[in-house]
C-alpha cells in the first residue's frame, strides 16, 4: 500500500520521515498556490488514515497557512506540547468505534490535540476504520456551513 510516509510497524511512525514528507508536501502546496494563483488559506486537506496523519503534521508545523481539514480514520501517537493557538483552524474529524487500527484512546488523544489549541473541532463516528457515505456526507454539510 502506498503511503505519504514510513512507519516501522502499525502505530509506529518513522517521524523522521513524516517531518520531511510532511514540509515537502506543505511547500508543494504552497508552489502550486503560487503557480494557480488561490490562497492557502482557501485550502482544505482532506486524508483517510496516512492521509489524515500528515495532514496533522503539516497543521501542526503551519497553523498559520492552512485553516480547514477533513480528517477520516486519523491517529497521531506522540504527545505534543501544546503551542501554536488554533483558533482561527476548523476541522472535522471522523473516528472510528471498535477501530482495529486506531484505539478509542488514540482517538480522543486527536480531538484533544485540536481542542486544546483552540480549534473548531466536529467529530463524526464510525463503526471501525472506515469512510463511509454517510459520514462523507456529513464532511460535505461540515464544508458547506
Amino acid at each position: 500500500m502506498n503511503r505519504f510516509f514510513k512507519r516501522h510497524r502499525e502505530g509506529e511512525y518513522d517521524w523522521e520521515d513524516l517531518e520531511v514528507r510532511g514540509e515537502n508536501l506543505y511547500k508543494f502546496i504552497v508552489e502550486k498556490s503560487q503557480q494557480y494563483n488561490f490562497d492557502i488559506a482557501d485550502v482544505v486537506l482532506v486524508g483517510f488514515s496516512n492521509g489524515s496523519n500528515i495532514a496533522i503534521k503539516i497543521m501542526l508545523q503551519h497553523p498559520e497557512a492552512l485553516k480547514k481539514a477533513a480528517l477520516f480514520a486519523p491517529m497521531y501517537p506522540t504527545d505534543v506540547p501544546v503551542e501554536q493557538d488554533f483558533n482561527e483552524i476548523d476541522v472535522f474529524l471522523s473516528l472510528g468505534e471498535g477501530d482495529p487500527i486506531v484505539s478509542e484512546a488514540e482517538s480522543v488523544r486527536v480531538i484533544d490535540l485540536f481542542k486544546k489549541r483552540n480549534a473548531e473541532v466536529t467529530v463524526a463516528w464510525v463503526n471501525g476504520h472506515t469512510l463511509t457515505q454517510e459520514v462523507a456526507l456529513k464532511a460535505k454539510n461540515w464544508l458547506n456551513k
